[in-house]
């Protein structure tokens, strides 16, 4: 009957082991959905960066070609040109106030992915701009 014991207390034991390595599995499984997770949001942001990045130079040149018109010269702007000056100044001012909040949110994400033990997402910097 004490070897019965014995057998038991030992299969017990054995089966704690194992629990640990269950657990550690689990916690991987885990920590990999919130990686998975946040390398996708780290993918969408650059994606909306880039559109951003061109939606700004198309503005910027925009702006730059209405203010570089000869009309300039002799002391009026035409009032359409005068709109679409303001236009192109209005976007520029979203998009700078955007790609400040995207790089607000790339320093939240790198943080949360270091955290989560991911690391760098692929194709993002370490750092924000």
């Amino acid at each position: 009957m004490a070897l019965f014991q014995r057998f038991r207390t030992v299969a017990r034991a054995l089966r704690f082991g194992g629990a640990g390595d269950r657990e550690g599995h689990a916690d991987q499984a885990r920590l990999g959905g919130i990686r998975t997770a946040v390398r996708q949001a780290l993918t969408s942001l650059a994606y909306e960066e880039q559109a951003l990045r061109r939606q700004l130079t198309e503005a910027s040149g925009t702006a730059a070609a209405i203010a570089g018109t000869d009309s300039v010269d002799h002391g009026e702007r035409a009032p359409a040109d005068e709109r679409l000056l303001a236009e192109a100044e209005r976007q520029m001012k979203a998009a700078a106030r955007r790609l400040d909040a995207l790089r607000a949110q790339r320093a939240l994400f790198m943080a949360m992915l270091d955290l989560a033990g991911g690391g760098a997402a692929p194709g993002t910097r370490a750092r924000p701009q």
